[in-house]
């Protein structure tokens, strides 16, 4: 009710043509909108090269034992995306030029064989090693994200030329270089003969588990 009282008062002073401020208003706070607590936003990681993120990745990874193999292979892969870029700028690298430097590595011919670089090798050294430095730069605040992620080349199965066993002729052949080379028995008391009648022996046993085997396999049912 007072409130109602108080609106009522206003509005005659207003009529009357009193316009200032109305005086008990000041019994209320003014509204203040709440300013927006912004959350601190980190800072952007700095400005580094790609060859210097192998070598601070390197002196992390010589403390733990990693292999120096593995750092040549690395380094060589980044000086390879480098000069592929034309720049050593690791915040300027997207995925998109991962994908580029990866079709370009399959059509490359390497100079010490003078044969295509094998996918193989694209996918376990140069796609492995950009995916394990962009890994590294991410986790160390280098970079926002890793570029490489994602991106993997699928390996058929090797073509099989031939069969895990060895053929009858290489059996043989092998079985003679075991015993000496010797491939017969031998009735005039060379120190051989022993040998000479093993080999013979065991030829005989392999020429009939051939002979059984086939002929098990004509007559198994269809």
């Amino acid at each position: 009710m007072l409130a109602l009282r108080d609106a009522f008062a206003a509005r005659q002073r207003n009529a009357d043509g009193d316009y200032s401020p109305d005086p008990k208003a000041a019994r209320f706070r003014g509204f203040e909108a709440a300013r927006s607590q912004s959350q601190p936003m980190s800072a952007p990681p700095p400005k580094t090269s790609l060859t210097k993120l192998v070598e601070d990745w390197w002196t992390e990874q010589k403390a733990v034992g990693r292999k120096p193999s593995t750092h040549e292979s690395y380094r060589n892969t980044v000086a390879n995306l480098v000069a592929f870029l034309k720049h050593d700028a690791a915040g300027r690298v997207t995925s998109e030029d991962v994908v580029r430097f990866k079709s370009y590595r399959l059509a490359a011919i390497n100079p010490r064989t003078g044969k295509a670089i094998s996918p193989k090798t694209v996918k376990d050294s140069d796609l492995a090693g950009l995916k394990t430095i962009f890994g590294w730069a991410v986790a160390n605040r280098r970079m926002t994200a890793n570029p490489a992620t994602g991106l993997t080349i699928q390996l058929g199965k090797p073509q099989k030329l031939r069969s895990k066993g060895f053929t009858d002729e290489e059996a043989r052949a092998i079985l003679k270089a075991a015993l000496g080379g010797v491939d017969s028995c031998d009735s005039r008391g060379r120190s051989n003969v022993i040998q000479g009648c093993l080999l013979e022996a065991t030829l005989s046993v392999l020429d009939r588990l051939v002979l059984n085997e086939a002929s098990w396999e004509r007559m198994a049912p269809l």
